[in-house]
Order: structure tokens, then sequence, then C-alpha cells
């Protein structure tokens, strides 16, 4: 039996196997492949990179599990570039799931750019209302958080002694797969001109598009893919990076597997034709 005609016998499971080799490769060890860059990307990377250290940023994690595989990533890059620019974070959710990831991002992440609790990162409790409490933030943002996650007053934190109010913000980033981005934007962004990046899913990304276009806010993140390409200029390779590295590994194990599949099957038939017209 001759090499294509094994190939076209090749036992399916095999290509399971490459398939299921391809995907986890890149998810354990990210290679971090070339991605086109879309311009709202850039614009975001560009911003963070343009802020002086010291400056705060209001991060909300408004991140759900519904939309963890796309906000979550992003959501880390954002927390490293800021580490390695040396920018001051405050952490705040609207939705209630948003507690345990903001917890999570200065916990698990805040040592590898040695953030302080309470110097550099802080966490504040949840406040339900949605709009009503973003518009709070804008108002009065000490009366609307007395304390901190943990009940410590603000003025016992470090983090807060240059801080007053929503002026002192130099940039504020959203991550969610809801409407609050919109609450932001309307709320903060307009009415007091903070600066603003929204990382949204994907399928909601066209309607935030508007937004970007306009020059009302600073850069646009949607899906999974743009967190990837924001690791690539942050150069912070992470869980982005390598969901597209697996996604292109195996689109191309497919295609080279339907392009081989078709030269064997037209090869072992041009030779099953000649040996019919010989005989």
């Amino acid at each position: 039996m001759s090499g294509w005609q094994k190939l076209v016998n090749l036992d399916v499971r095999i290509l399971w196997v490459l398939l299921v080799v391809a995907l986890l490769v890149p998810m354990v060890n990210p290679i971090g492949l070339p991605l086109p860059m879309k311009e709202e990307t850039k614009a975001a990377f560009e911003y963070v990179e343009s802020l002086t250290p010291g400056s705060y940023v209001l991060m909300s994690v408004n991140i759900s599990p519904m939309g963890e595989p796309e906000n979550w990533p992003t959501a880390i890059a954002m927390f490293r570039h800021f580490m390695k620019k040396g920018l001051r974070v405050i952490l705040v959710n609207t939705v209630p799931e948003g507690t345990m990831y903001a917890e999570r991002l200065w916990k698990e992440y805040g040592p590898e750019g040695d953030y302080e609790y309470g110097k550099d990162v802080v966490q504040m409790p949840f406040r339900a209302g949605d709009e009503s409490t973003i518009a709070s933030m804008g108002a009065d943002f000490r009366g609307l958080y007395a304390t901190d996650q943990y009940g410590t007053p603000l003025n016992q934190l470090p983090i807060f002694d240059d801080f007053k109010d929503i002026h002192d913000v130099s940039l504020l980033t959203e991550y969610a797969s809801t409407i609050h981005p919109l609450y932001y934007i309307q709320q903060l962004n307009a009415k007091y001109n903070v600066p603003t990046i929204i990382s949204i899913v994907a399928v909601d990304g066209p309607k935030f598009m508007n937004y970007y276009q306009s020059g009302q806010i600073e850069g646009l993140l949607s899906g999974v893919a743009a967190g990837a390409e924001y690791e690539l200029l942050a150069e912070v390779p992470g869980k982005a990076a390598s969901q597209m590295d697996a996604l292109a590994l195996g689109h191309a194990l497919f295609i080279g597997a339907i392009v081989l599949s078709n030269v064997a099957w037209w090869v072992t038939k041009s030779k099953d034709s000649v040996k019919g017209g010989t005989r």
C-alpha cells in the first residue's frame, strides 16, 4: 500500500488526537503567534502607555461567568500593564459576581508587580444600583465608599492620600458582558470627561464602536481576540493569546488535513484510473 493510500485510509481517531495536542499545547504554554492589530486595541494600549506613574485607574470589574472567557483575559492583561507602568488601581464593581473577579485580580496577579494592597491597589465593596451607583461615584466617591471591601476606612489606606474625587482618575476601564459600559459612558465619561476604555464581549462590540470612532472613548477591546492583541502589545502573553494560538493551530491542522486528504484521494484515484485503462 502506497503512502497516499495509507493517508486515504488513515484512522480518523489519529486526527482527533492531533487536534487535542494542537489545542492543549498553547493553552499550557502560550506561543504568542503574530496577530493583526486593530486600531482600537492599539489606541487603548497607547493611551495607557501615555499615563505617568502614580496615576489613578478606576478599574470596573463587572465580569460574570458568562463573559469570563472573553473579559477576564483582557482584565488580567491590562492589570499587568498598569503594574508595569506603576499606576495606582482602584477596583470597583456594580454586579455581584464582579467581587470575586476583582479579588482574584489583585491577589493572584498583584504579587507579579510587587503591588501592595492599600498602597498600590485597593478593592471597593459591591454597591447595588447599577447606573445610580455609577452616578454616585462621580458625584461623591468618598460618600459612596466609606471603607474598602474589608472594612478599612479610606483615610487609613495610603492609596487614597492623593485622591479626592472622580477628577483625580486618569483612566476608567470597564470589563463587562452587559449594558454597564453604557452607564459608565453616560455618567462618568460624558459628565466628568473621565478617559474611558471599554472591554466588551465580541457580540456587543459593534454597539460601542461609534463611541470610539467619535473620539468619546480612548479605546475598545472586543472579545478574546482584542485581549490577545493587548497581551502582545503589552508583552504579557497569557490566557487570551493562548486561546488564539489554540484556535490558529486547530484551524491550521484541519485545513492541512483537508488539503492532504483531497490530494491523496486525487492521486490514488488517478493511479486506479491508469491501472484500469491498462487492463
